[in-house]
Formats: C-alpha cells, sequence, structure tokens
C-alpha cells in the first residue's frame, strides 16, 4: 500500500508525492490544532469568509524556502505571520493570473518617477497599478493583531516582485517609506529576493542591505541633496512644513515623518501625519 500511494503525485499542489504530501498537510494541521487561542479566532474568523485551509498550506509551501530573513520572536508570531502571508501570497497569484505581466529591471530613475506622485491626494491608491506596469506586484493586506511586519518583499516563481504592505501603522510617512524600502530591495537586492524579506521598522536592524535600503528609501522619497539644504530639518510648525512640502512638490507627511525620525521627537507634527485615515481609504 505504501509503495501504491508514494508513486503518485499531486501536480495541483506541488510535484512531490502523495506520501510527502499527506505528511506535510497533516504537519500543517497539527501546527493549527496548536496554535495560540488568538490566532485561532482570526482563523475562524476568515474560514467564514470563504479563506481555506488549502489557502495556509499552500502558501506555507510556497513560502518555506524563503525564510532567511524572517526574524522569529515567538511561535505565537510566526503563526500569525504566516496566516498573513498565505492571504498575501493568494492576493499575489490571483492578479498575476488576470494579468499578463513580465519584469526586467527596474532603475532608481523608474522608482523616483512613480514614488514622485505621492503629492497627488490619495495617489497610494494609484500605486498597484503603476508598479504593474513595471511587472511588480503590489498588494495591500490589513494588519492582524500580533503581526510584527510593516512590509515584505519577495520573488514569485515567475521572476515578479511581489510586495506587500500590512499599514500597521496607520500613518502616510511610515506607508511612503516602507513602500519606498520595499521598492529600494527590488533595486539593489533583487537577486537576494528568492529568499523572502520581512520588515519591522520598530526594530533596529543593522543588517547591511536593511542599511542600503533605509538610505536608498530615504533618498527616493526626498532627495539627499535638497534635504541637506532643507530649511525645516529641525522645525516643528506645520505650516512651515506644509509650505516645504509645496516648494519641493513632496507629500507633507514624508517631511513631518523625516523631521520626527531625526530630532527623535514623535510629539511633533502629528497633524500632518495623522491627517488620512489609510486604512479606511485602503480596506
Amino acid at each position: 500500500m505504501k509503495d501504491d500511494y508514494e508513486e503518485t503525485f499531486l501536480g495541483k499542489y506541488s510535484s512531490s508525492d502523495f506520501g510527502s504530501f499527506y505528511r506535510e498537510y497533516e504537519s500543517c494541521i497539527i501546527d493549527l490544532k496548536n496554535a495560540p487561542c488568538e490566532f485561532k479566532k482570526l482563523l475562524k474568523k476568515d474560514i467564514k469568509n470563504n479563506l481555506k485551509i488549502d489557502d495556509i498550506f499552500q502558501s506555507r509551501d510556497q513560502l518555506e524556502n524563503h525564510r532567511k530573513f524572517f526574524r522569529k520572536n515567538n511561535k505565537a508570531n510566526d503563526y500569525v505571520t504566516d496566516y498573513w502571508l498565505s492571504k498575501v501570497n493568494k492576493k499575489s497569484n490571483i492578479i498575476r493570473l488576470f494579468n499578463n505581466i513580465e519584469f526586467n529591471e527596474f532603475t532608481i530613475e523608474q522608482a523616483f518617477d512613480i514614488l514622485s506622485v505621492n503629492f497627488t491626494t490619495a495617489s497610494f491608491l494609484e500605486m498597484p497599478y503603476l508598479l504593474l506596469k513595471y511587472g511588480i506586484i503590489l498588494v495591500y493586506e490589513k494588519s492582524i493583531p500580533g503581526l510584527n511586519v510593516d512590509g515584505v518583499v519577495y520573488k514569485n516563481s515567475n521572476g515578479n516582485p511581489v510586495i506587500a504592505l500590512s499599514i500597521r501603522h496607520n500613518r502616510l510617512d511610515n506607508f511612503w517609506f516602507t513602500l519606498a524600502h520595499e521598492i529600494s530591495h527590488i533595486i539593489l537586492h533583487y537577486d537576494q529576493l528568492d529568499t523572502i524579506i520581512i520588515d519591522d521598522f520598530d526594530k533596529l536592524d543593522e543588517e547591511h542591505i536593511e542599511y542600503e535600503a533605509n538610505r536608498l528609501a530615504a533618498d527616493l522619497l526626498i532627495p539627499r541633496a535638497t534635504w541637506r539644504s532643507s530649511p525645516v530639518k529641525s522645525s516643528s510648525k506645520s505650516y512651515d512644513v506644509i509650505s516645504y512640502a509645496t516648494e519641493i512638490n513632496v507629500h507633507p507627511a514624508i517631511i513631518a515623518g523625516r523631521i520626527r525620525r531625526e530630532t527623535k521627537n514623535y510629539k511633533i507634527l502629528t497633524d500632518i501625519i495623522f491627517k488620512t485615515d489609510l486604512r479606511k481609504e485602503l480596506f
């Protein structure tokens, strides 16, 4: 009997034999049963909304080799992250299915042109369409309790970069920096994206590739020479920031976010930072 099913292949799910498939699936079910109660409540809610265990299993299988940059904190966080990634993976596969897209390369100049529309009202809604023209899939997947992820980037089986943003922090400055950071990984580290990169900006990350991506992201949003001569680098006045933003055609929230970060004063410019309800707009 063992020999019979070991030679049966399930192309729909993978190239592995039935025995391996069954053992992997059984392992997934056991893990789900042992998951924390908070996670089970989340899962139960989404199963009612047509999320299937298969979705989690297939995504887990596809993402299994993408773990190098996944900083594990605890078992509960692992479950929540895998669960969120399964939803990202499902959405990105649907986008790929209905769009004939090919990725060749993405340059700093192209990234700068796309990100420069940030000054336009609700330009964040245009980003998935603008990036898709270059073969880059952008997914917005709402954050869930216990998720310590701002954004991820990886390469799918067709070679298309996939970016996902959680909007964990409901702020425009965080949105634009996270997007610019993940785009920077595509420009600088495309060859390394067979391994998923999972970013949590609440943590200080000293890895070289993260430093490189942070540096390029800052320059893509506000060119280095422009920021070096900026008269508002330490300003706490909203009027000054908005006036300067209009002058250089950059969204005020991006400038306000950079001032807050560099001065380490997160009590200032809140009227600019929280002016737009991103979650309401996107979800």
